[in-house]
């Protein structure tokens, strides 16, 4: 059996709010994958989870959290699940904002590559 494993991914504090950072964590339990965006406190620790992602809800995928400059929104890339092109596999992906205060989400593009801009 392989053991349960977590990456973390950290975003630029420099923008933050003074105090927290917002991370990206990859969980990893052989065969599945599942990202959480956390907010951590400067000290290491977690405080509140944000957005979740796994292959069974909208959002699969989320990744490059960067604060807005009055730091009372977090920025970030989502990706929907994957589709099969004619010769490969990708993944639908677009910007989005969470207000850390109300944990609500909101799609700010539709273009669904946002990943590669």
């Amino acid at each position: 059996m392989i053991a349960p494993a977590s990456i973390l991914l950290v975003a630029s504090a420099s923008a933050a709010p003074p105090g927290r950072l917002a991370v990206v964590a990859l969980d990893f339990t052989y065969p599945h994958a599942s990202f959480r965006l956390t907010l951590y406190s400067t000290g290491g620790r977690a405080q509140t989870t944000l957005v979740r992602a796994s292959a069974s809800s909208p959002l699969t995928r989320v990744a490059a959290p960067a604060w807005s400059a009055d730091g009372r929104l977090l920025y970030f890339t989502g990706s929907g699940p994957e589709h099969e092109g004619e010769r490969f596999h990708y993944l639908d992906s677009d910007v989005y904002a969470v207000d850390p205060a109300s944990r609500r989400v909101r799609r700010l593009t539709h273009t669904r590559d946002a990943a590669n801009a």
